[in-house]
């Protein structure tokens, strides 16, 4: 029963796709051989433009009843923002070694950067920002290579 309903479908859609009953000529699919074509050029990705940079280094340290001491594993963070609601941005982290001293290189000159610096129990030292830079401990603009020591208090 199953074939004969195969058959019977089979059949009436050749039937129903009968050339001579319409008045055309039914044709298949021509194939064409075209020589492969390259892929258009298409413009390079824009670049941004070179940019004169700065390293910014120091030490850090905390003032103990012994003195003044070096302070190690110190995660500073410096995060430079270029362009129309941040469209370019920097955001460069390092520690500081056994002696307190650290070193970002590749900020960008004149453009204002913000300095986060955390340690398990400490807090930094001195005034903050009074503009906002959602919570750096410094804010400032650099035109060339800069030295700035940052001074942690124990909690």
């Amino acid at each position: 029963m199953k074939r004969l309903l195969i058959v019977v479908s089979l059949a009436t859609f050749m039937w129903s796709c009968d050339a001579s009953s319409t008045g055309r000529t039914l044709t298949g699919p021509t194939l064409t051989s075209s020589p492969p074509t390259s892929p258009s050029p298409t413009s390079p990705p824009p670049t941004q433009p070179a940019r004169r940079t700065y390293t910014l280094s120091g030490v850090v340290s905390e003032v103990t009843a012994n003195g003044v001491a070096p302070v190690g594993d110190v995660r500073i963070e410096a995060w430079v923002c270029d362009g129309p609601n941040c469209a370019i941005y920097l955001d460069l982290v390092t520690l500081s070694d056994s002696d307190g001293r650290y070193s970002i290189p590749g900020l960008w000159v004149g453009l204002e950067t913000g300095l986060w610096v955390t340690k398990a129990g400490y807090d930094v030292a001195g005034p903050r920002p009074s503009s906002p830079c959602d919570g750096c401990v410094r804010l400032f603009t650099a035109s060339g290579d800069t030295q700035l020591d940052i001074s942690l208090i124990r909690r």
